[in-house]
């Protein structure tokens, strides 16, 4: 994973991070962020049956589940290819290990989106 990040000066001997932003590929970017029962059926799905969770997240973007695309015709067709790819290298365990950590990755997603919603919920609590 490659990491983006922004420093300034802010004295003549230190310098103070200001932002950091991910870089995610074609396929990571492509996948959705789903509520967490779904994203944990799809981790086992992909830990049963590698690429079987991942082709069900690829019809969960039609469910407008957030991707990092705008446009869901092509985070669907990566997350379609995505899961052939996972299939068709199973054979070299590169595909069973590739499923297994999307799997993880769809979990990781809702988890974090949950605790992002719950922040902000608070915030907006606590103006009220």
């Amino acid at each position: 994973m490659a990491a983006e990040v922004k420093a300034s000066r802010s004295d003549s001997s230190a310098f103070e991070i200001i932002g950091v932003r991910d870089r995610h590929g074609q396929f990571r970017k492509a996948v959705p962020t789903m509520p967490l029962p779904l994203a944990i059926v799809c981790c086992v799905l992909n830990v049963f049956l590698p690429g079987t969770g991942t082709l069900v997240s690829a019809f969960a973007v039609w469910c407008h589940y957030a991707t990092e695309y705008e446009n869901k015709s092509r985070a669907f067709a990566n997350n379609v290819l995505a899961a052939f790819l996972q299939v068709l290298t199973l054979v070299i365990i590169v595909g069973y290990i590739w499923s297994i950590l999307w799997g993880v990755t769809f979990v990781t997603l809702s988890i974090s989106k949950r605790k992002q919603d719950a922040k902000e919920v608070k915030e907006v609590e606590a103006k009220v």
